[in-house]
């Protein structure tokens, strides 16, 4: 699975899908027409475009062979928004990896120590305690209505480049022979100090 940032062009494709999946999986967890309104109201392609533009907002996607299994937004504040997987790649890591690229991002990009996500519906709390965030609040708000969203912030994070180094066989061999050595001379050695030779 590949997390990259998304192109300008990308964002409105981002935001439709975004909308397909919380029809599916989350529209019917509220009871309150509020929150749709907020919801339908905040994901405007053509705001979020611009913002994406304008760099007070920015977008990763989570792909399998080219095809976009996830979304996740942050705004220049270190606000963790629009994280939606389809259903099908649920339990497949692609929630927590494009969290941990927008941690990665508010920390080397933004400078940001800390992030913050509204976990909505409240319920995904206990998820995102699972990769690292803490509740600042018992409850949540949605235009008055208690318990909607959680509000929880967690520490950004340092990006490490580790890039393995493929060992010679030569090398591997010497150090299995210097290894083997040193085993049976330190046996050799306890041996003669322990009196155990004739």
């Amino acid at each position: 699975m590949k997390i990259r940032k998304l192109t300008n062009e990308e964002i409105k494709g981002a935001c439709a899908f975004a909308v397909g999946i919380y029809n599916i999986a989350i529209r019917g967890c509220f009871r309150t027409p509020d929150c749709h309104r907020y919801f339908d109201e905040y994901m405007d392609a053509d705001r979020l475009t611009e913002e994406e533009r304008t760099g007070a907002l920015v977008v990763f996607g989570a792909f399998d062979s080219n095809v976009l299994c996830g979304v996740c937004g942050m705004t220049n504040e270190g606000h963790i928004t629009m994280l939606y997987v389809h259903p099908q790649y649920l339990r497949r890591g692609a929630g927590k990896k494009l969290l941990e690229r927008a941690r990665i991002y508010a920390r080397m990009q933004l400078k940001l120590m800390q992030v913050s996500v509204n976990a909505m519906p409240a319920y995904t709390a206990d998820y995102f305690r699972r990769v690292g965030f803490k509740s600042t609040y018992q409850g949540g708000f949605c235009n008055g209505q208690s318990d909607m969203y959680v509000p929880m912030t967690a520490k950004s994070i340092y990006q490490v480049e580790y890039t393995p180094r493929r060992i010679s066989d030569r090398t591997f061999i010497a150090i299995s022979v210097g290894f083997t050595c040193l085993v049976f001379f330190s046996g050799v050695i306890y041996a003669v100090c322990a009196g155990l030779t004739p």
